[in-house]
């Protein structure tokens, strides 16, 4: 009888063991928490046409890296180990190894914070970037550069675009930028620097903090 005791507490124990790991890996790798995400966000992805989705997807799954971060070592620890492997590049003997998840081709992720006064942003400083280490620590608030006009794409001239802004208006779903989409013309490095199509998506992680990418659509200036 007290083998027949134990054995059934060993297998009890072993399922709840089991089910604690079960939950946390669910919780580390869901995409669909309550708090942080926009709704639908990250699992209604199949309107999308295939380069949006494989875009989104990537964004999707950094900030379930940087919640389950925030969530295991607090917010300024979690923030930190986030920023860390985002500012990984491409030429890391184990990024060209295919061992970094935010660096995938044209795919890297960046991060930026906001400095808001009276509930206005009047600084947005990078905290990572998968492409130009350059940039980190800089603020872009006041960054702007020439979009040329491609009526076809629904793209206005502007001479001064403030991207940054743009795209931190994106992540917020603020000023129009309410699927977290911003189209722009941007050089391509691995064109030449011809101009190319581009689409970024961003969101939000806190209330300043805020992650993105962006990929190359197609060329226009031919």
């Amino acid at each position: 009888m007290k083998r027949f005791l134990s054995w059934i507490t060993a297998f009890l124990f072993f399922l709840m063991a089991g089910q604690v790991s079960a939950a946390n890996a669910t919780d580390h790798l869901s995409t669909k928490a309550p708090v942080g995400y926009y709704p639908g966000e990250c699992d209604n992805l199949s309107s999308l046409p295939a380069k949006e989705k494989k875009l989104v997807e990537f964004v999707c799954k950094a900030k379930a890296f940087a919640f389950a971060n925030i969530k295991k070592m607090g917010k300024q620890r979690g923030l930190a180990a986030t920023f860390k492997e985002f500012k990984r590049q491409a030429v890391d003997p184990e990024c060209k190894a295919g061992k970094c998840p935010f660096q995938q081709g044209e795919l890297y992720m960046f991060a930026y914070e906001n400095e808001t006064q009276d509930g206005r942003t009047v600084q947005i400083y990078c905290r990572a970037h998968g492409a130009n280490p350059a940039m980190v620590g800089k603020d872009f608030f006041h960054t702007g550069f020439a979009i040329k006009a491609y009526p076809q794409y629904g793209i206005k001239s502007v001479p001064d675009a403030k991207f940054f802004r743009m795209v931190s208006d994106a992540a917020y779903r603020k000023n129009g930028y309410d699927k977290g989409f911003v189209l722009f013309t941007w050089p391509n490095p691995m064109d030449g620097n011809k101009i190319w199509l581009k689409k970024g998506y961003s969101t939000k992680i806190t209330d300043t903090i805020w992650i993105g990418s962006g990929i190359y659509m197609e060329k226009v200036d031919r």
